[in-house]
């Protein structure tokens, strides 16, 4: 992660946004490391059951984005609940061991809002970076 991240920043990059499977705050903390010192803010999407439903309904039928290796598309409707059920355990899980930094609950967003939401994240956490140091 973090050559990736001195890459970018050596091309002119300013943020890198990375998608990643965190189960602990040791999986952030792992990130924290690697990144050596530069700003990170962990930022936990979560979603209620319905749009969850809905969300894997649509992917399951090939709508949205077309995401490389996605599980979700062509599953059957039993697999699709148990990838709901699933998808709501792990946001307990995250949620009793406090992971992230922060908390978006994505239920009532679009794609476009979920990214303006994480990009004034990001302009928030830079400033408070740039004035603390």
């Amino acid at each position: 992660m973090g050559d990736l991240w001195r890459t970018h920043r050596a091309a002119g990059a300013e943020a890198l946004v990375v998608r990643a499977d965190v189960r602990s705050s040791a999986d952030v903390q792992a990130f924290r490391a690697a990144l050596a010192g530069t700003p990170l803010l962990a930022v936990r999407l979560a979603a209620g059951e319905g749009a969850l439903r809905e969300r894997v309904a649509a992917r399951a039928r090939g709508e949205g984005a077309h995401l490389a290796g996605d599980a979700l598309r062509g599953l059957p409707e039993t697999e699709q609940r148990h990838a709901v059920v699933q998808s709501l355990s792990h946001q307990a899980d995250l949620a009793l061991g406090d992971v992230g930094d922060v908390v978006l609950d994505t239920t009532a967003l679009d794609a476009r809002s979920v990214v303006e939401r994480l990009v004034a994240l990001d302009a928030q956490q830079r400033g408070r970076t740039s004035s603390t140091g």
